[in-house]
């Protein structure tokens, strides 16, 4: 084979391990007990968490952690990590009303980055303790 096929295939192969060793490494984790949960390595941007879990259990923060003072019961969670939207991060569309208001901004709101879902996954609560899924474990 050409010398310089076998290094193009190399080059290929290397950047696509190293792209999907870095999806992987910046997936959000959880830990904490069944008083609450804290989300760490979430994407950039992220704002706040939605849980759904056993028994109808639903819950939203303003933040990247979830507290109760009644003890979330074992199971399978699934998590909504909520943000900017990587299309629209640092994103703020000029008013030319506001220009009109000698640089005071509008009554009617702040334009700017759209926000949704950046991430999502579960966890297991289990003897009160948060249990993350094995990333080397491919689920069917």
């Amino acid at each position: 084979m050409n010398t310089s096929f076998k290094q193009n295939i190399y080059g290929i192969f290397t950047a696509a391990m190293l792209m999907g060793t870095s999806m992987q490494l910046s997936a959000t984790d959880f830990s904490g007990d069944a008083y609450g949960v804290t989300a760490h390595n979430a994407p950039a941007g992220a704002i706040s968490i939605r849980l759904g879990g056993p028994g109808g259990f639903s819950a939203e923060s303003d933040s990247l952690s979830y507290s109760s003072f009644y003890p979330m019961p074992d199971g399978s969670y699934r998590y909504e990590v909520t943000g900017a939207l990587p299309s629209t991060r640092g994103a703020v569309a000029y008013d030319s009303k506001d220009a009109m208001h000698n640089g005071r901004a509008s009554t009617r709101g702040a334009v700017g980055a759209r926000t949704g879902v950046v991430d999502a996954g579960h966890f297991r609560l289990q003897q009160g303790a948060v249990i993350m899924p094995d990333p080397t474990v491919v689920e069917e």
